[in-house]
């Protein structure tokens, strides 16, 4: 087992200060039976564990933890949080607690070819439930080309995802059930058996496309949704949806005849739900 060192710095979007904190190995809480409570963001547990093909055994959370797109399967190793992509079978670092600040990760958790950047920004120890706690500060980038597209997520030591802030979405835990003791507010519905609906974008068709495409996307309830298009700079080359919509599945074309070659990226964002997808554009 690795030690954890726990000496960095603090950058948080300007602010740079020293801190450091007592060496020990960080606790991603990942025990079947584990809850979390987001508020509006709804919650997650984990029902079970399973041993998947390549030998590692996975919790698997319900409904999947929402900052990482709906990933279902975590595992820790040592200082690391690895996620598993059912759809490659590839097994990819999210988090590794033993960083030096400013050290970068690059991870394919979005399937092949879809690299995000994750970087260690700062670690403190705060007061979280009433108990002074560590806690790790990673930001995401998964489109460098479009501005402002990146998120943060903080990571407390033996609570796990504590915060996620975006420009489109922000939430934090409002109480969690680790290892069988209550932390601040838990409901009394269980989320694993009745599951927490959430807006969903599907690949658009075909893909690649030659002039048109279908993006076709759910929503669980009444929403205002927004679906836009965007180039490789991160400008905006069309807005598809701007209204508000009802529960159910919704397609929309997009005749893309008057632009160039080349990659895409179209967003769906509702309710605090952002969702972006890549498309590519042949002639």
């Amino acid at each position: 087992m690795r030690t954890l060192s726990c000496c960095g710095g603090l950058f948080f979007l300007t602010a740079i200060a020293a801190i450091s904190t007592p060496c020990q190995q960080v606790v991603f809480p990942m025990g079947i039976g584990d809850r979390w409570n987001y508020g509006w963001r709804g919650e997650s547990a984990i029902t079970r564990d399973s041993t998947f093909g390549n030998g590692q055994t996975y919790s698997i959370f319900s409904p999947p933890m929402f900052h990482l797109h709906f990933s279902a399967y975590h595992r820790q190793s040592g200082d690391q949080v690895f996620v598993f992509d059912s759809e490659t079978g590839n097994d990819e670092l999210v988090y590794d607690f033993s960083l030096s600040v400013g050290d970068t990760v690059n991870s394919i958790i979005y399937g092949p070819g879809d690299t995000t950047t994750i970087t260690f920004s700062r670690i403190r120890v705060r007061s979280i439930f009433g108990v002074q706690r560590r806690e790790w500060i990673f930001l995401f980038d998964r489109y460098p080309q479009i501005a402002d597209d990146g998120w943060v997520v903080t990571i407390v030591d033996s609570i796990g995802l504590y915060s996620h802030v975006s420009v489109w979405s922000t939430y934090g835990l409002v109480g969690a059930v680790i290892n069988g003791i209550e932390y601040g507010e838990i409901t009394s519905v269980d989320p694993v058996s009745v599951g927490l609906p959430w807006p969903n974008l599907h690949q658009n068709y075909p893909n690649p496309f030659n002039a048109t495409t279908i993006f076709e996307f759910s929503i669980p309830t009444t929403l205002f949704a927004h679906l836009s298009v965007y180039n490789l700079l991160g400008e905006r080359v069309a807005t598809l949806v701007e209204e508000q919509l009802a529960a159910g599945t919704h397609s929309v074309e997009w005749d893309a005849s008057g632009q160039p070659s080349g990659v895409y990226f179209y967003r769906l964002s509702a309710d605090g739900f952002v969702h972006t997808k890549r498309l590519v554009l042949l002639r």
